[in-house]
C-alpha cells in the first residue's frame, strides 16, 4: 500500500465481540472527533486528497482486509492483525457467502450475498452504544434472538437501507453519532436516532426465532473455524439457498401469513418487486428481512424437520411448477448443481409420486436412499439374464399377465436404476439385441402393469433392491457369456438318446422341447429369440417345454445337469448352471407363496393323468410356483 511509517494512534478502542470492522472504525473515529477518511489516511490505507487532489470512496473494508492493511492497523491500534481480519465478511467467504476478492464485492447470485448496507436490532444499538454487528450484513440473518425482534432493513428518516458505503462528499466528514443514521439526505447526511426504529416484536416460540437459532449455530461454526465437518457450513447455505429461492418463487397468497402480517407483505413485496427484473424470483436474497426470514423458516423446517415434513412441503413446492418442468430436481441451475445429497434425496423422494416407472427406478426414488444416477445402462449386462429368474418370477408376476413379456419386461429393468441414460426399449435391446417379436412398448406396458399392481413403490423398490445387490455382491454367472455362447452342440440328438434310455425318459419328453428348456435352463434367454433349433414361439411348444419338468425325474434330471455342466466346461466356462438373488432381500410387502408339500407333490404330479393346473388348484397357488417346484425338487427316480 503506503511505505511511509504509520503513527501509532493516541486511543486504544476495542471492538466488542461480533463488531463489524466498519463500526469499529467509525466509532473509533467519533471518539478521536476525526472523519473516517482521515483515519485510512493516518493508518495509510487512503492517500491524502490535499497531496493527490482527488477525493476517492473508501474501499469496502468491512468485505476484506489486506494482509498489508491488516499489518499497518494493527501497528497503529495495538490489535491483532486476527482480530481484524475477524470483524470483515472475509470469515464467511466461501461458506456463507462469496466475496470478488479484487473489488472487495459480494457476488449476490452465491450463496445469497447481502448487497450493500446492514439490517440491525434498534435494542442491540441501545445496549452497545450504536456497535453494529457483522452479522447483520448477512442474509442470513433477519431477527434477534436476544430481543426477540424482527431486524429493522432501513432508516425510517431517509427510507434507504441503513448503512450504506459512503459517497465520495460525506465520507471526509465527520461521522454521525453512534447509532445514528450516515446515509446521505437532501445534500446532508440523514442522522435519524435508529435505536428507536419500530421493529416487529416476536413471540417466544415463534418459527422466526427458532430458524434464526439454527442459523446461528452455523454461523457460530464458521467463527470457529468449524467448517470441515459434514454437512460443511457452505453445503447447509447452498440447501437454504436453494430453498428459499424455490419458495419464494413458488409463493402463493397465504402461504406466509400463519408467520404475521409482516411477512405475508414483505414476501408480497418482494414478489411485485421481482415482477420488474429479470430472471427468476428468488435469485437474489429479499433486502426485506420479513420475507427472507419467512422463506428461510420455511427452509429451515425443511432440513431440520421430520423426513415426512420435508417431502409433503417439497411436494407441494414441485406440484406447483409449470407442466412443462420436467427436471426431477426441479431447482434452478445453480441451486440443482450445488445442493447437498442430502436435500437431493429429500426432493427426489418427493417426486416419487409424481415421476414415471423408469424415472423412479433410474432415480431410486421409491428406496430410503434417492440419489442422481451415476452409472452406464450396461453396467449390469453380465449380471441379468434376458428373462427374470423363475424363484424372482413367481414373486413379482401379477396375475394374468404373460410370463415371458413379464420376465423380459424386469430382467430390463434391473438395468435401470442409476442409469443416466435409456429407456426400457432400449435396455429391452441391450438384453435381447435379437428381439424379433412384439411392440417396442410392451415392456413398458409390462412395467407399468406391475408396478399398478403392487401398488407401485413395493414393487419399484424390490427392482433396485435386486440392482443394488448386483452392485454389491459378485453374480457367479456371467450372463452376457452364457448369452454368447455357440450351442449347436448342445444336448445332440446321439446324446439325448443314450440319456434317455439309460434313465427310461417319459416317450412324452421329445427331444427338440428338451432341448430348448436346457437351452434356457442355462442360458437365460428368451426361447422366443432364440436361434434354430432352439425357438419356441407358438403356444404349443412353450406349453411342451413348460411341462416338462414334471417327467425329469431325479436321476434323468442328473444327467441332463452332469451334461449341462461339461457343456459349459467344454467352453471354459466354471460356474454353477443356474443361480438366482436369495429371495429374502424381497420386502415384507410382497407376498410369499404358500408353502408346500413336496411329497405330497410329487404322489399328484406322478398321476400323469392330473392337469398341473388341477393340483395348483388344489395346493391353491399358481401354475408357475407347481413348475418352479417340480424343477427345483425332481420326482424321485423310477427305479427307486
Amino acid at each position: 500500500m503506503f511505505q511511509a511509517a504509520v503513527p501509532i494512534w493516541p486511543i486504544r478502542h476495542q471492538p466488542l465481540p461480533g463488531e463489524a470492522f466498519d463500526s469499529w472504525l467509525e466509532t473509533y473515529a467519533h471518539r478521536l472527533e476525526i472523519s473516517v477518511a482521515e483515519m485510512l489516511i493516518a493508518a495509510r490505507l487512503m492517500p491524502d486528497p490535499m497531496i493527490t487532489r482527488q477525493q476517492q470512496l473508501a474501499p469496502n473494508y468491512v468485505a476484506l482486509l489486506h494482509d498489508d492493511e491488516a499489518a499497518q492497523l494493527a501497528h497503529a491500534t495495538g490489535l491483532q492483525p486476527l482480530d481484524l481480519h475477524a470483524m470483515t465478511l472475509a470469515v464467511y467467504d466461501e461458506h456463507a457467502l462469496r466475496l470478488h476478492h479484487g473489488e472487495r464485492g459480494i457476488a449476490r447470485a452465491m450463496l445469497w450475498g447481502k448487497g450493500d448496507g446492514s439490517r440491525y436490532c434498534p435494542a442491540c444499538l441501545v445496549e452497545s452504544g450504536g456497535r453494529w454487528q457483522l452479522r447483520w450484513r448477512l442474509s442470513w440473518t433477519f431477527a434477534c434472538t436476544r430481543h426477540r425482534l424482527l431486524l429493522a432493513d432501513s432508516c425510517p428518516g431517509c427510507g434507504r437501507l441503513a448503512r450504506l458505503r459512503r459517497s465520495r462528499r460525506t465520507v471526509f466528514k465527520p461521522f454521525a453519532a453512534p447509532g445514528l443514521c450516515g446515509n446521505k439526505k437532501d445534500w446532508t447526511a440523514c442522522t435519524q436516532d435508529l435505536t428507536v426504529t419500530p421493529v416487529t416484536a416476536l413471540a417466544d416460540g415463534h418459527p422466526f426465532l427458532h430458524a434464526q437459532h439454527w442459523i446461528d449455530q452455523i454461523l457460530h461454526r464458521i467463527e470457529s473455524d468449524d467448517t470441515t465437518t459434514d454437512p460443511t457450513p457452505q453445503a447447509i447455505f447452498n440447501d437454504l439457498r436453494a430453498l428459499g429461492c424455490w419458495i419464494l418463487r413458488r409463493a402463493q397468497p397465504g402461504d406466509f401469513a400463519k408467520y404475521g402480517p409482516d411477512a405475508e407483505a414483505g414476501c408480497h413485496a418482494y414478489l411485485a418487486e421481482q415482477q420488474d427484473r429479470a430472471g427468476p424470483a428468488g435469485v437474489f436474497a429479499p433486502t426485506n428481512a420479513a420475507a427472507t426470514a419467512a422463506a428461510l423458516t420455511d427452509a429451515v423446517a425443511i432440513l431440520d424437520g421430520p423426513r415426512d415434513h420435508a417431502v409433503t412441503a417439497v411436494s407441494t413446492l414441485i406440484d406447483r411448477g409449470q407442466p412443462w418442468e420436467g427436471d426431477m430436481v426441479p431447482l434452478d441451475r445453480t441451486g440443482r448443481n450445488d445442493i447437498s445429497p442430502h436435500l437431493r434425496s429429500v426432493i427426489l423422494h418427493a417426486r416419487d409420486t409424481s415421476a414415471i416407472s423408469r424415472e423412479r427406478l433410474r432415480y431410486r426414488t421409491c428406496t430410503a436412499s434417492p440419489r442422481l444416477p451415476d452409472l452406464p445402462m450396461a453396467h449390469r449386462v453380465t449380471q441379468v439374464p434376458q428373462l427374470l429368474w423363475p424363484q424372482w418370477t413367481l414373486l413379482l408376476k401379477p396375475p394374468n399377465t404373460e410370463d415371458e413379456w413379464f420376465r423380459t419386461a424386469i430382467s430390463a429393468a434391473l438395468l435401470i436404476p442409476g442409469s443416466t441414460d435409456g429407456d426400457m426399449a432400449s435396455a429391452t435391446e441391450i438384453l435381447s439385441p435379437d428381439h424379433r417379436t412384439g411392440r417396442r412398448s410392451a415392456s413398458t406396458d409390462a412395467l407399468n402393469k406391475a408396478a399398478k399392481h403392487w401398488r407401485g413403490k413395493e414393487f419399484l423398490q424390490t427392482v433396485c433392491i435386486l440392482a443394488d445387490y448386483l452392485d454389491q455382491h459378485h453374480t457367479p454367472i456371467n450372463y452376457h457369456r452364457r448369452r454368447q455362447l455357440d450351442t449347436s452342440e448342445l444336448l445332440a440328438e446321439p446324446v439325448w438318446e443314450l440319456i434317455a434310455s439309460t434313465h427310461n425318459a417319459s416317450r412324452r419328453l421329445r427331444h427338440r422341447f428338451v432341448r430348448a428348456w436346457l437351452y434356457q435352463h442355462i442360458t437365460g434367454n428368451r426361447l422366443a429369440d432364440a436361434p434354430p433349433p432352439f425357438t419356441a414361439t407358438t403356444g404349443h411348444d412353450r406349453r411342451e417345454i413348460n411341462e416338462i419338468p414334471r417327467y425329469l425325474h431325479q436321476n434323468l434330471r442328473s444327467a441332463l445337469d452332469d451334461h449341462a455342466q461339461g457343456f459349459l466346461k467344454q467352453h471354459g466356462v466354471t460356474e454353477p448352471i443356474t443361480w438366482h438373488p436369495p429371495v429374502h432381500l424381497a420386502p415384507l410387502d410382497i407376498q410369499r407363496p404358500a408353502h408346500i408339500d413336496v411329497a405330497r407333490l410329487h404322489t399328484l404330479a406322478a398321476r400323469l393323468s392330473t392337469p398341473l393346473g388341477h393340483i395348483a388348484k388344489e395346493f391353491g397357488t399358481s401354475l408357475a410356483h407347481i413348475r418352479l417346484l417340480l424343477e427345483e425338487h425332481p420326482l424321485p427316480s423310477r427305479n427307486s
